[in-house]
């Protein structure tokens, strides 16, 4: 932690991404993400807040054999929502207002924020065994459709997609072994 500076301390205490307490039933870490709670001056902000989760979670031998879940959970007023709002919005000429995203979190999706976070695992020696993506947007639904086509093999059979009502969703990850108490 003494290599984080203020911001980054900031991110990570957001709680964007968190190792929830309980682990699934086959035994492994769950590592939860929202990307609605995270909270950034920059990118590397959220990147070193990361890293040092990941580095935290290989400290504990159990995840290194068994390997690690990782739960996205957008349910609720997701990212997607703003762009609709801006859509809303006219300016004095009748055109839609545009939709500007900062470095800062406002509420907005950030393409390469998204990026960056899919390659972290990928930078770590960490045996992923699973991706669960929950979302109550249509909106989210075809994006994480489209991406899985471009994902490699090995991160497609194990990636599942979540559609519906916080409950519904919560019922899915239930299926699969996943403490959902722990969901908020």
């Amino acid at each position: 932690l003494d290599d984080l500076g203020e911001d980054d301390m900031e991110a990570l205490k957001a709680g964007g991404f968190q190792v929830l307490k309980k682990r699934d039933a086959a035994g492994r870490s769950v590592l939860f993400g929202r990307y609605t709670s995270m909270k950034y001056k920059t990118i590397d902000n959220v990147l070193r807040a990361l890293w040092y989760i990941w580095m935290s979670i290989l400290e504990d031998p159990v995840n290194q054999m068994k390997g690690v879940v990782a739960v996205g959970y957008e349910v609720g007023k997701v990212p997607l929502d703003k762009f609709d709002e801006a859509l809303d919005e006219l300016d004095e000429s009748g055109d839609a207002l545009g939709f500007e995203i900062d470095d800062s979190f406002n509420g907005g999706f950030d393409r390469t924020l998204a990026r960056e976070i899919v390659s972290v695992p990928l930078s770590v020696p960490a045996r992923p065994v699973g991706y669960h993506l929950c979302t109550d947007s249509h909106q989210w639904v075809g994006i994480l459709n489209m991406v899985m086509v471009t994902l490699c093999k090995f991160v497609r059979l194990r990636m599942r997609i979540h559609h519906g009502t916080d409950q519904e969703c919560k019922y899915a990850l239930m299926t699969h072994g996943m403490p959902t108490d722990c969901v908020r």
